[in-house]
């Protein structure tokens, strides 16, 4: 028989039980807009970890995903003259990250999606949390790194 996850009787909390909350949804903090039309999405991929620091070390993880990328829609591709392999920048309110377009209809139009491992590791300005919102949950405190708007500019201008 395995461990138990939770030996104490009591959690953390004023009473001491465990509090469940019910989460109900609320939109992003920011919107897409003429100056920044698509949204923007961060988070893991399966050959990476956090910051690289370990997981970058491995050739056979780096051999997946070599460098920072940015998925995005054929049509939005298109209409914003970016083909696959291109090096883009992804500028938002706060800023602008770096990363290699890869087209794909894997995102649906009018969404990309960038991983959060390279950080400044890989490049200057590879940090896709240059480009986040600082905006979190008042209850889990997890902050909004998922979503922000955005607009893609050339790495040529």
């Amino acid at each position: 028989m395995g461990t138990c996850r939770y030996v104490r009787t009591k959690f953390f909390t004023e009473s001491g039980k465990a509090q469940l909350k019910t989460p109900v949804y609320q939109p992003p903090d920011e919107e897409v807009n003429e100056e920044f039309p698509l949204g923007l999405t961060t988070g893991r991929i399966e050959s990476q970890w956090h910051t690289r620091t370990r997981t970058g070390k491995v050739p056979q993880l780096v051999r997946k995903d070599p460098e920072p990328f940015v998925e995005i829609h054929p049509d939005d591709a298109v209409k914003n003259g970016v083909e696959d392999g291109e090096w883009v920048y992804l500028v938002g309110r706060r800023g602008r990250c770096y990363a290699k377009a890869r087209v794909t209809e894997a995102i649906r139009r009018g969404l990309l999606f960038t991983p959060f491992h390279w950080g400044d590791l890989f490049h200057a300005e590879t940090n896709a949390n240059y480009v986040t919102n600082p905006a979190f949950d008042p209850v889990s405190k997890q902050p909004e790194l998922k979503f922000c708007a955005v607009r893609i500019e050339s790495s040529e201008s």
